[in-house]
């Protein structure tokens, strides 16, 4: 069990029922996504899409919006929650803004992702 916590990895569950059984379990990102901002699952899928975009490399509002088939003002506020939440920082003017992960948000990307 340490060695599991040391890797950031979720405990065993170990279970003696006539049978000696360990499960692991991975974790389950949009889950953990969900739980850890407060979301609902729409909101959590576009999140988790953003988010692996930003981690890629390949990340652009509007393109988002298009592959998502949402606005790209909803992007824009799926991006004020992960700001607030310091998952990733912002520059510039409203419409034109970068955006990139922050340390928080590498650190989750690198835990649940």
């Amino acid at each position: 069990r340490q060695e599991m916590n040391a890797a950031g990895l979720p405990e065993p569950d170990f279970q003696f029922d006539g049978f000696f059984t360990i499960s692991m379990r991975r974790y389950n990102f949009k889950e953990a996504v969900k739980t850890a901002l407060q979301l609902n699952d729409k909101r959590s899928d576009r999140v988790v899409f953003i988010l692996r975009q930003m981690l890629a490399g390949t990340f652009n509002v509007e393109k988002a919006a298009i592959e998502m088939a949402t606005t790209s003002r909803t992007v824009r506020n799926d991006l004020d929650v992960l700001v607030r939440n310091e998952w990733v920082k912002s520059t510039g003017a409203t419409k034109d803004r970068d955006y990139e992960l922050t340390g928080i948000g590498k650190e989750q990307l690198a835990k649940y992702g």
